[in-house]
Order: structure tokens, then C-alpha cells, then sequence
């Protein structure tokens, strides 16, 4: 996220910034969950479903929907407003934004994907 980011809130451009890190999170889940050929909607949809995910956020089917819906959210609200529209956006919201994000970030870092349970004996 950081490297998404770090010059461009630092300069002052705080809007490609946010664009940037949701980019980087949708890039992100991509990778995690093996679908190089989604993005956006979409991935989150198939990567996060609560019936047989790509990516597991939580145990529980419940939390992971909701999960799966925050990451959703993001792709489609955060990630096409600032990417489609000339917004400019106070230093204090970008953070906010920032922040929100990141946590995701964390949250998909903590995640377990099909890859992961794999052993070297199988």
C-alpha cells in the first residue's frame, strides 16, 4: 500500500492516491486468490464467496459475506469515483480512506487461499 500511495499523498495528490491503493488492493486479491484474469466486482465475488472461496477472510459464512461486500464496496464505490471523476478531496478524508483500506490490506494478509493449505506431502 505504500508503494501505491506514499508519493502521491506526499505530493499532494490525494485522490490518485486513494485510486492508486485500491488499484493495489484489487491487484492484491487478484494474486492471493489465483484469478490474474478478474478484477473489480467481480473478483471480489468469486474470490470472497461464502460457498467455496478462493480466499477464506473469515470461518464464519456470515463474516466472510460481509467481508466479501466491504471488499465489493470498495472496487465500486471508492475505487470508480476517484478513478472516474476529477475529485479533489481533503488531506483528512484521504487518510480516512487510506485507512479503511489498509485495514483490508491487513485483513486479506491474514487470509487463508486454497495455496496455503497445500502441503508438500499432497
Amino acid at each position: 500500500m505504500q508503494q501505491a500511495a506514499g508519493s502521491r499523498f506526499a505530493s499532494a495528490h490525494y485522490a490518485d492516491a486513494i485510486s492508486a491503493t485500491c488499484t493495489a488492493l484489487d491487484k492484491a486479491v487478484a494474486a492471493k486468490a489465483q484469478r490474474l484474469d478478474l478484477n473489480g466486482k467481480q473478483l471480489m465475488d468469486v474470490a470472497f464467496t461464502p460457498k467455496n472461496p478462493l480466499v477464506r477472510l473469515s470461518p464464519n459464512d456470515n463474516e466472510q459475506t460481509g467481508f466479501m461486500l466491504l471488499y465489493q464496496g470498495v472496487m465500486q464505490a471508492i475505487r470508480n469515483h476517484y478513478a472516474h471523476n476529477l475529485t479533489e478531496v481533503p488531506a483528512a478524508r484521504a487518510l480516512e480512506w487510506l485507512g479503511f483500506i489498509s485495514a483490508l490490506f491487513y485483513k486479506l494478509d491474514e487470509s487463508t487461499a486454497p495455496s496455503d493449505n497445500i502441503t508438500k506431502d499432497n
